[in-house]
Order: structure tokens, then sequence, then C-alpha cells
């Protein structure tokens, strides 16, 4: 590494370069030295190369998992948009990521224009029933967001419908559904028998009357 950089002293930044790419890619360096030769690599106006290191150490499944969320938004915050995709995706696909850090990621791949690849992350999370409730409900709703209504609202029924599933998060789902403006038959139905059944929770009878209000409205 010293070599590298008394190269550059020396005003040889182009030889300089593609030696601390190397080394910033080195799997076998501590973390923090290709972190910090990233950043010279930066320095020197070498700002792609920066940023297919800092991709590397990204996607680096050996590292903790907030180190590469933070790097992934490091990526985007210099105008990497490319590499930040990649960082995140690899996140987003990663099973062995906790459900909250893959529902982060998947939002990230949206904000950047990532639709697809967003949406087939958030609806894998949404349809997982191994996956807590809540963060279901919450996959679902960004999923509704890019505009996968119809996928939303399917998983947002089975989880208000869901007797298991906690009163407070039937009663999201059921708030999100008259958010969602989707007047499809089942969604009525479905909100209307909650409404009226009386040994449904208040709150989420409360919760269901008010969407059908919302969505009769629409409709």
């Amino acid at each position: 590494m010293r070599a590298a950089v008394g190269l550059d002293n020396l005003g040889q930044s182009e030889k300089s370069a593609p030696i601390l790419a190397a080394l910033a890619s080195d799997k076998g360096l501590e973390v923090e030295v290709r972190a910090k030769l990233s950043i010279l690599l930066d320095k020197l106006g070498y700002g792609r190369e920066a940023a297919q290191a800092w991709l590397a150490l990204a996607s680096d499944k050996g590292l903790e998992v907030e180190v590469r969320a933070k790097l992934s938004i490091l990526l985007d915050k210099l105008g990497y948009g490319r590499e930040a995709a990649q960082a995140w995706l690899a996140l987003a696909r990663d099973e062995k990521v906790s459900t909250r850090v893959r529902e982060r990621a998947a939002v990230a791949l949206g904000e950047l224009g990532l639709v697809e690849e967003a949406a087939s992350v958030l609806l894998a999370l949404a349809r997982d029933k191994r996956v807590k409730a809540q963060v279901r409900k919450e996959a679902a709703v960004a999923l509704g967001e890019l505009g996968r209504v119809e996928d939303a609202a399917s998983v947002l029924l089975s989880l208000v419908r869901d007797k298991r599933v906690k009163a407070r998060v039937r009663k999201g789902a059921a708030v999100a559904l008259g958010k969602l403006s989707c007047v499809l038959p089942e969604v009525l139905s479905s909100l209307r028998a909650l409404a009226d059944d009386p040994r449904t929770p208040d709150l989420v009878r409360r919760a269901a009357r008010d969407s059908l209000q919302r969505l009769t409205k629409v409709r």
C-alpha cells in the first residue's frame, strides 16, 4: 500500500490506481484498510474504481449487515446509483439477512428506479408466512406504492382475515387496504364481512368499516 501511495506522491497516480484498486478488493485485508484505500482512490479522481471497491465491500457476506447497508447508502450519496443498486440487490436477495434489512433494501431499490427487482423482493417477503406479520404488512404497503396494487391487496387481505394475527396488525392491514384504492369485489366483500362480524375485534371492525366507506366513495 505504501508503494502505491508513494507512486502517487511522485505524480504517477495513473500507475498507482490499479494497485490501489486491487488492494481495495483484496478480501485478505482488513475492512478498514480496504475502505481507506477506496477513499484514496476517490480522492485521486478514480471515482468509478472507488465505487467498484465499495461495491465489493458492500457485497461481501462476511461483513456485518449494517456495514454493508451503510456502504450501499454511501454509494448512492456519492452518485454511484448503479453500484448502489447492485449492493442493495445483494442484500435484498440474501436470505440470511434480517427481513427488516431486506425490506429496507427493497425500498431503496424502488427509489433507485429498479421497480421490478424491488417488487420481486417485497412480494417474496409479504407472502412469506415465516416473516412477522407486521413486516409482511409493511412489505405489502411498499409493494402497493410501487404500483403492484392487486398483489398488495392480496397479502393485506390474508393478514386482515387471519385471526392468529395481532389485532393492531390486522387493523393496519385494513387501513392500508382503504388507502390502496383497490375496489375489487373480494376486497369490498371481505371488509364488509369484517365490519359486520361482532366476533371481530373492535379496532379491526372500525378500520374495516372506515376503509369500506372510503373505497365505496372511490368506486
